[in-house]
């Protein structure tokens, strides 16, 4: 397996990746009630623009995308989502209720308190579940974390995935600070220096 940023991809990999970041957070992309093609076109359009899935660590296995990371600095975070947000709200047709079901669902999203990487979406292809890419991904994002200078790693899990609740547990984050919701704050120290 083979870990690479994103503008090294290989060509015909847009497709896979767009999946695998629709499949990390369907219930947000379900808001919009657009096709799923149309989803998926842009998610493709996203990953090659600023937004919120620009900056992806890929796991690769024989030239197939099988797992990613996208991340952006937490400063970043208010106008790399609205990027992604005005994309999709392009092609929804009833845009009054598609704003009321997007600011419903950012109610459930407590906000982040400090500085550091963000980890936008993390998802792994099914058949790679519990073969390591999720950890190597994660370790890769550690490293970047540390190589920008940031320390702090953070996200956002619905507390209904115990998978992905557990998975972050194990690599070592902890819950934040803030109110109870379905979407909880998980944050790790990554240091300074690797």
């Amino acid at each position: 397996m083979n870990l690479l940023v994103f503008p090294q991809l290989p060509a015909n990999s847009g497709e896979e990746a767009a999946i695998l970041v629709h499949s990390a957070l369907s219930e947000y992309y379900a808001l919009f009630g657009l096709d799923r093609g149309l989803i998926l076109a842009s998610i493709e359009r996203q990953l090659h623009q600023p937004s919120e899935i620009e900056r992806v660590i890929a796991a690769v296995v024989d030239d197939r995308v099988v797992g990613l990371a996208c991340y952006y600095p937490v400063d970043e975070m208010e106008q790399r989502q609205m990027a992604s947000l005005v994309d999709l709200m392009t092609a929804a047709s009833d845009r009054r209720a598609v704003t009321k079901r997007v600011r419903d669902f950012a109610r459930q999203i407590p906000p982040l308190s400090e500085s550091g990487l963000y980890l936008a979406r993390l998802a792994v292809g099914p058949a790679y579940f519990g073969s390591g890419v999720a950890k190597n991904l994660m370790d890769a994002l550690e490293e970047e974390t540390r190589r920008q200078k940031l320390g702090l790693l953070s996200l956002h899990v619905n507390r209904a995935n115990a998978r992905a609740v557990a998975f972050y547990q194990k690599c070592g984050f902890v819950f934040g600070e803030g109110p109870m919701a379905d979407f909880a704050v998980m944050k790790k120290d990554c240091g300074l220096s690797s």
